[in-house]
């Protein structure tokens, strides 16, 4: 990524002055994207339910239901379902079962 970065930065050296953080971030995900797809699930925060799915090893049917249920944090942008990773697993850790230790431990 880092000679991919340089090479970018040396052959639109004078573009490059002109971008804002932001717009460079978007640029070196999408060139990611394009040349290593595997890797743009981990690069982009939020992800369609097919990606998500794939990343959880859940049936989508399951994921349908908590989406219709409202169980489960998520994003409708027209017909697409979008989930933001880091609300995904905060929810997860949140819906975590405790342990009888943990248990005990309130008593």
């Amino acid at each position: 990524m880092r000679q991919f970065c340089r090479k970018m930065l040396e052959n639109s050296a004078t573009r490059v002055i002109d971008l804002t953080v932001e717009q460079l971030e978007f640029i070196i995900q999408e060139k990611l994207r394009q040349n290593h797809p595997e890797v743009s699930i981990l690069t982009t925060r939020k992800v369609d339910i097919i990606n998500l799915c794939q990343l959880f090893g859940w049936p989508r049917a399951t994921v349908y239901g908590w989406v219709h249920k409202r169980h489960i944090p998520h994003y409708k942008v027209g017909k697409t379902l979008l989930f933001d990773l880091d609300k995904i697993e905060t929810w997860i850790e949140e819906n975590a079962v405790k342990t009888i230790k943990e248990i005990k431990a309130e008593f």
